[in-house]
Parts: C-alpha cells; sequence; structure tokens
C-alpha cells in the first residue's frame, strides 16, 4: 500500500471508495444507457408516428378536396349551364311565340289591317325601333308580307326590351324583304346616306330554318352590322304548307365570351363546346384548349385522347361528374354539362396539382410544425441531457465525497488500531480502547477484542516472567548443585601417577542437572588394607 497526499491507495479506503464508484458509476450507466434506449425509442415511435398521421391526412385531404373538387365544380359548372340553358330556352320560346303569333296572322290576313313600316333612320339610333331592309333589287313598298308583318312591330319591340340578352328581333320573307326590331339604326346606312341591302334569303339563320322546317339555333357567327359574335335561333313561318318566311332572334354572345375568359381562376377556368365538338369560348392561354376559326378548329370528339373525346361527346349528352383526365402529360379534373337546348357543353377544367395546392400547404405547414415540434423536443432532449450529465456529475462528485467520508470514518478507526498494534510489537505498549473506536459497531467490538487479547497477553507475559524467574533459580541451583556434584568427582588425573599398569578416569552424566549417586575410587590393595585393618 502507498500513501499519496495521506490517501492509502490499495487500502481500505480505497477499495471501499472504488466498490462505491463502480457500483455507482454501473448504475448510472444502466440508467443512462436505458434513458437513451427509451429516448431512441420514443424518437421513434414519434416518427413513425408523425410519418403515418401525415399519411393518413394526405389521403384524408386528398379524398376531401377531391370532394370539395368534385361537389363544387361539377354544381357550379352544372349551374352555369343551366344558366346559359335558360336563356337559350328562353330565346327558343321567344321564337316559337314570335312564329307562332306570325302564323296566326297570316292565317287571318284577310280580316287584320295593313300597318305601315319605314326603312332605317338614323336620328332614331338608341331607340328600339322597327326597321325594314331588302335584299339588292327589291322594293318593300310592294311585299305583301310587310303590311301583315307591321302589326308585329309592338310586339317584337316588346319582347326585345323585355329580353336581356336579345340584340336583335326580325322577320325576313320569301319576297327579300325583311323587318327587324333593334336600337342600331345608322349602322344600317352606307356613307352616302343609302340604305343598305341586306340577302335575307342567304343568311344562315334563314337556310337553316328553312331546311330544318322547325326551329334551329345557328352557329356562332358575326352580326352583319356590328361584328358581334351571336347565335340566331330561327324558325319558319309556313301556311297551308307554304314557306312565307322566318322569324328569328339575334343573341350577342360578346358577354358570355367575356365571361368565359375571365374564367380562370386559381387554375381553373370554363370553356363551352359546340354542338360540333368545337372549343367556341376559352381563355387565352389556357393549357387544353385552343379557339380557332370553324374551317380550322378541330373536333374534339374526333381527338387522338380517346379520354378527352369520349369526355366531351358524354358531355353534350349528360353531366359527366367529375373525371381526371391525362392531356400533355398533365393531369386535369374536368367536369362538363349540356346545354340540351342548343347542343352545346359548358366544361370546366382545373389542374389537379393546383386543386391540391391546399393540400400540399396544408402538409407543408404540418410538416413545418412537426419541423419546429421536433426542434424543441430535440432542443429540449439535448438540455436534459446536458442536465442529466450535470447532475450524474454532480452526483459522482457528491458521491465519491461521501464514500471517502464514510470510508474515512470507517478506516480511520482501523488505521489508529492498526498503528497501534504495529507500535505495540515495537515497544510492547499495551493496546486499550479509545473513544475513536467507540463507533456501536463491528470496529468496536474488534477494539475490544484487540484489548482483551492485550490484557490477556500482558498477563500471560506476567506469568511466563514469574515462571521463568522461577525456572531461573531452579536452574541456577540446579547448576550449583551440578557442579557440587561434579565436583565431588576425582578430577586429579591420572591419580597414581607411578602405577603404569592402568589409567582411570571419572565423569558422571545425570539424567537431570544432578543425579542421586556419588562416585570416587581406590586402590583395591588400600580397601583391603583398609578392610582388615
Amino acid at each position: 500500500m502507498k500513501k499519496i497526499f495521506g490517501f492509502t491507495i490499495g487500502g481500505l479506503q480505497h477499495k471501499i471508495l472504488a466498490l462505491v464508484l463502480v457500483v455507482l458509476l454501473l448504475t448510472v450507466s444502466g440508467g443512462l444507457i436505458i434513458s437513451a434506449l427509451k429516448s431512441n425509442n420514443l424518437t421513434s415511435i414519434v416518427e413513425s408516428a408523425r410519418n403515418a398521421q401525415q399519411e393518413a391526412i394526405e389521403n384524408v385531404s386528398k379524398d376531401t378536396m377531391h370532394q370539395v373538387v368534385e361537389s363544387t365544380m361539377s354544381k357550379s359548372n352544372a349551374l352555369q349551364a343551366r344558366i346559359a340553358d335558360d336563356l337559350f330556352i328562353s330565346v327558343k320560346n321567344d321564337v316559337f311565340m314570335l312564329k307562332t303569333l306570325a302564323q296566326d296572322m297570316f292565317l287571318n290576313a284577310d280580316r287584320i289591317e295593313p300597318g305601315v313600316v319605314y326603312p332605317p333612320d338614323p336620328s332614331n339610333d338608341g331607340q328600339v325601333t322597327a326597321q325594314v331592309l331588302c335584299e339588292d333589287g327589291v322594293d318593300y313598298t310592294e311585299s305583301k308580307y310587310l303590311p301583315i308583318a307591321a302589326n308585329m312591330a309592338a310586339t317584337m319591340e316588346a319582347m326585345y326590351t323585355s329580353a336581356v340578352y336579345t340584340t336583335n328581333v326580325y322577320i325576313g320573307f320569301e319576297d327579300g324583304t325583311h323587318l327587324g326590331v333593334d336600337r342600331m339604326s345608322s349602322d344600317k346606312i352606307d356613307e352616302n346616306g343609302n340604305v343598305v341591302s341586306f340577302p335575307v334569303r342567304s343568311r344562315p339563320w334563314y337556310t337553316a330554318a328553312k331546311e330544318a322546317g322547325d326551329i334551329v339555333f345557328s352557329g356562332v357567327m358575326k352580326d352583319t352590322f356590328t361584328d358581334n359574335i351571336c347565335v340566331t335561333c330561327s324558325a319558319p313561318i309556313i301556311e297551308n304548307n307554304q314557306m312565307l318566311g322566318v322569324v328569328g332572334i339575334d343573341i350577342f354572345l360578346d358577354d358570355l365570351e367575356e365571361y368565359v375568359r375571365n374564367s380562370t381562376s386559381s387554375g381553373s377556368f370554363l370553356s363551352i363546346i359546340n354542338e360540333k365538338g368545337q372549343v367556341i369560348f376559352a381563355p387565352e392561354g389556357n393549357p387544353l384548349f385552343t379557339v380557332s376559326l370553324a374551317e380550322d378548329a378541330e373536333d374534339l370528339r374526333q381527338s387522338d385522347n380517346r379520354e378527352l373525346a369520349e369526355f366531351v361527346s358524354a358531355s353534350q349528352k349528360s353531366s359527366t361528374g367529375l373525371q381526371t383526365l391525362n392531356i400533355g402529360g398533365k393531369d386535369y379534373y374536368l367536369t362538363g354539362s349540356p346545354l340540351s337546348t342548343i347542343g352545346w357543353s359548358v366544361l370546366s377544367a382545373v389542374e389537379k396539382d393546383v386543386a391540391e395546392t391546399p393540400t400540399k400547404w396544408m402538409l407543408e405547414e404540418y410538416d413545418r410544425i412537426n419541423a419546429d415540434a421536433s426542434k424543441t423536443y430535440l432542443d429540449g432532449t439535448i438540455t436534459l441531457r446536458r442536465l442529466m450529465y450535470l447532475g450524474v456529475t454532480l452526483l459522482l462528485l457528491i458521491a465519491v465525497v461521501a464514500s471517502w467520508l464514510v470510508s474515512r470514518k470507517i478506516v480511520k478507526p482501523i488505521e489508529s488500531m492498526t498503528q497501534e498494534i504495529i507500535e505495540s510489537s515495537k515497544t510492547g505498549k499495551y493496546f486499550e480502547i479509545k473513544d475513536i473506536y467507540r463507533t456501536n459497531d463491528e470496529i468496536e467490538v474488534l477494539a475490544e477484542s484487540f484489548e482483551d487479547l492485550s490484557q490477556k497477553t500482558k498477563s500471560y507475559i506476567d506469568n511466563i516472567k514469574t515462571i521463568t524467574k522461577e525456572k531461573e533459580r531452579i536452574k541456577t541451583e540446579l547448576s550449583l548443585a551440578t557442579t557440587i556434584q561434579a565436583a565431588m568427582l576425582p578430577h586429579i588425573f591420572p591419580p597414581y601417577p607411578d602405577r603404569h599398569e592402568f589409567d582411570i578416569y571419572a565423569t558422571m552424566e545425570p539424567a537431570k542437572e544432578v543425579g542421586g549417586d556419588f562416585k570416587n575410587f581406590f586402590p583395591f590393595f588400600f580397601i583391603f588394607f583398609v578392610f582388615f585393618i
């Protein structure tokens, strides 16, 4: 054992301290390992739960968003189609009513007083006015139809005024004359102040109604006098299987076109497909549909994209519901609703990624919240570990100090006891119990045992000394007796110097210090002599 700074290396105190430290280190290490494993397990569980939660949120959000988009787009598209179709139905009803009125009037022409009509007058600009036009070479004053039709002027003006989208109400006759109601008188006057001629019987609305023999809608075309985009609903006037003329109403589509062009919002947009499967209205720059001239426009029902072709065909028959189509390498949500009256359809489209943007934003926000929470958790874990390490360090220091103090308290009496025993072995000083040994434990018992042993040893030594003294006295007396007894033996040799025929010596070896026999020798003749004397 070595002492360094008063501390015994290899001693009992060192062993106790080492034992305490080993146990403490094992305990703390075990606790740290368990804590680390639990922390890692908790982190793994939290991460797994976060991923599962994120996946569930993503799936639920996508499903919910799909349902919302489907509900919103489908209902909105159907509503817009219904509103548009109601317009065409209203116009169709007006045309039917106008046709019926004309046929009744011509049927009862002999009972109707002829009216008077006039050509366009620029002074009537802005006023709803009935105006007469005719084909080149036709004299409207000789027409047999216009006087009867003049009685319909008031009805036509009222119809024009009450209808929001009605821009022209008119009747064309087989004699090349035309009676129309509108607000644009000056548009029908040329630069020379003459009324322009109007090819009544060659206009599409006239020829289409004449061929169909029933109410028809024309394709999208430009108005003759304003160049505005319009659609005409027309119907033939037939009396006794004879074609008299055609009634018609123009619907300007500028507002509808503007509405469609401005429908782009958050990636969604509207488009209108005519009865030929051609795109007639769509916002500029939309990624799907291009508006082209009628002769150049593609029939989408014949598209190379089979899904798109089937979708467009279906949209002209009934509402399609929400469908996902891949067009140009991108997925789109599309829904379509028919305009049954005119044979068109309204399509609503939105890019799927754009529609799912709220879900992405929500997931990004969720990721951000999770990242912040994870950072807070990790920071807290790091802080907790630092505090734990600090606590462990303090615990070790406290344990070292406490174990040192406790071991010192245990070892100090033993060291004192050991020192006294060593000193007593050198000086012969007897061991005596002191206050330092009053520990009320095994150390006190050991000290009492040493004290008792020391007392017994002292008594034994005293007895040994007494016995030794007595033995020494007896030994001295016996030695003296041995000397006396030995002195009694003849010790002069040779005893008879003048006698050479023999030699004689005397010696005695008693069994103990002194024997009971006495020895001597004499010449025989002397004995004999003495005997006889």
